[in-house]
């Protein structure tokens, strides 16, 4: 028999005698060296099962250089369509893959429309926007195109874009946040004319945001056109350095490397490079912000050093008995029904039940007889039962041969009660069996 367990409250787990699985229940929970062939017993924070990163060999050292994070910021094809509309006007035509709008949220009465442009480019393809006042209105025609971004504290940003116009206007070029308030956090006013022009903005945050880049016209019918947008990070194709051995007060430098993932990922973006030291890492491996095509995040282990990423913590506390063989220790966190589970040498355990009936996978569990019984009155209701229990130690109050919770069909009755819905032999699964 393995261990299992099973949730009984928001911070309790069970498990059966240690001492059955030839280990002994004071050591049992403390098992756990990190080296070959150890013992370890761990509880499941996220859903996913081990994640190994072998060393990369061979790999030269990367050297600072700036990196456009941009997807897209030549505006070349696919265009997608886009056809929105509010109370201050409609968005409609061809807008060109990863770029988003936001001219109905001006302000402006505006009816506003993408297309492709092929003719008179600085490179390939251009986007041209056409704004118009909202019939009905006598003001308005507005554009507002952006693309969204992860900003890095202390990474510093140069952002570029070529514009010309159908007639002289007064462009705003700006980096802001993507969400509530929208602060804006740099801007520039271009002066666009009938020819193409480069305008350029800067910018360097104070902490790590999301933020977005914007070209905004406001209250101007024209056609604008856009090409060859950049957002160069500066000092990008950095290399990061992790270590359980580090600390998250470090530099990420290979003499200061950073503790955990979660502090390291906030430092990456596009063409970085996050070297993983030697060890095991508990905890969600999420990147905070995408690489590209061109510039993708690499995250590695350091070559010839074995690295594991688990969505697992070792249990320390001791573990307590309860009744029939099942052990109960403390956690301080909760997944909720269905979510939380326990590995054994990497080998996730049923959960614990009583009576412990069948040996199958989690996948595949074992199948008993049961039999539901009509009651004949409210102090006889009706009564699970199945031989499959026959000579087997019960959980205390329950008659033997008798099921401790089950889920089968039932019918919800007109007196705020439960019933089982037909009084006959049935199969069931005993994976979500009541304990004591």
């Amino acid at each position: 028999m393995k261990p299992v367990v099973r949730p009984r409250s928001q911070d309790r787990f069970y498990i059966p005698d240690p001492t059955a699985l030839g280990h002994n229940a004071a050591t049992y929970p403390n098992a756990c060296t990190g080296s070959p062939g150890a013992r370890e017993l761990t509880l499941m924070r996220f859903r996913t099962h081990w994640l190994c990163l072998p060393g990369l060999l061979g790999m030269s050292p990367l050297a600072s250089a700036p990196v456009d994070i941009l997807w897209n910021g030549g505006f070349e094809p696919p265009f997608g369509p886009i056809n929105r509309s509010n109370a201050y006007g409609v968005v409609s035509g061809s807008i060109p893959n990863s770029w988003s709008d936001n001219s109905l949220h001006t302000g402006c009465h505006t009816e506003t429309v993408y297309a492709e442009e092929t003719n008179g480019t600085v490179g390939g393809s251009a986007v041209m926007v056409t704004a118009a006042v909202q019939p009905g209105f006598t003001s308005g025609a507005c554009i507002q195109m952006y693309q969204s971004f992860s900003g890095v504290e202390g990474r510093s940003y140069a952002a570029g874009i070529w514009l010309k116009g159908s007639q002289s206007a007064t462009a705003i070029l700006k980096f802001r946040q993507s969400a509530s308030p929208w602060a804006s956090r740099a801007t520039t006013n271009c002066a666009v004319t009938t020819n193409w022009q480069k305008f350029a903005l800067n910018f360097t945050p104070a902490t790590n945001e999301n933020l977005t880049l914007d070209v905004t016209i406001n209250n101007q019918p024209m056609t604008l056109w856009a090409d060859e947008a950049s957002v160069m990070v500066e000092d990008g194709d950095r290399e990061w350095h992790v270590s359980p051995s580090g600390s998250d007060a470090g530099d990420g430098s290979t003499n200061a490397p950073f503790r955990s993932l979660s502090r390291a990922v906030q430092s990456l973006v596009p063409g970085d490079t996050l070297w993983l030291g030697a060890g095991t890492y508990r905890e969600t491996l999420q990147p905070s912000c995408s690489g590209t095509l061109a510039q993708p995040v690499t995250i590695a282990a350091r070559g010839g050093e074995e690295v594991i990423v688990s969505g697992c913590d070792v249990l320390t506390n001791a573990w307590v008995p309860t009744s029939n063989s099942i052990y109960i220790t403390e956690v301080g966190w909760d997944l909720g029904m269905g979510y939380n589970q326990v590995f054994v040498d990497g080998v996730m355990q049923h959960q614990a039940r009583h009576p412990n009936y069948g040996g199958g996978g989690l996948f595949s569990p074992a199948l008993a007889n049961v039999t539901v019984t009509n009651g004949s009155a409210a102090s006889n209701p009706n009564t699970i039962t199945s031989t499959n229990f026959g000579g087997r130690p019960q959980a205390t109050g329950v008659h033997p041969g008798r099921l401790i919770g089950v889920r089968l069909p039932v019918l919800l009755g007109r007196n705020d009660d439960i019933r089982v819905s037909e009084p006959r032999p049935r199969q069931v699964f005993f994976c979500e069996c009541g304990g004591p």
